[in-house]
């Protein structure tokens, strides 16, 4: 079946309503590299994946109403590793932080420093794991107009 993605620390979570047992399971597939910060930046992760929702494989035994065990496995999180990662912070950097997203007219100025962290949820913070990180992740980008 197919779901949406929704992160959590360490694993990937979704709800499915079980018709024949009248009743709603939640079930998580473990990804040590995925954070629960990485929700904010959901829509990289679909460009990156290419996909809005996620293919996974349920497997649920139940006697009468009772649910004795659910295991489930997605081929599509096990691709959630270090470099689909760092694909989905750099594609963040460069659209996100290199882009000025106010005054149409001042469309030649970049964010600052100050203009990232008061982001919605603070964005820099939850994807990166220091300033140094924010900071390689910048001078990686060598097309941009001032990349200088």
């Amino acid at each position: 079946m197919k779901v949406p993605l929704q992160f959590l620390v360490g694993c990937i979570c979704f709800s499915l309503f079980i018709e024949e047992l009248n009743m709603e399971i939640t079930s998580e597939i473990e990804n040590l590299n995925i954070r629960s910060g990485f929700e904010v930046i959901k829509s990289y992760f679909i460009k990156i994946l290419k996909k809005k929702l996620i293919c996974v494989e349920i497997e649920i035994h139940y006697k009468g109403n009772e649910i004795i065990n659910v295991s489930a496995s997605s081929e599509d999180i096990d691709k959630i590793n270090s470099s689909i990662i760092d694909n989905v912070r750099f594609e963040f950097v460069k659209r996100e932080m290199l882009t000025f997203k106010g005054n149409p007219e001042a469309s030649s100025a970049l964010n600052t420093f100050e203009d990232l962290l008061s982001k919605e949820k603070n964005v820099v913070g939850k994807i990166f794991k220091s300033d140094e990180d924010l900071i390689d992740d910048l001078l990686k980008i060598k097309n941009s107009k001032h990349s200088y």
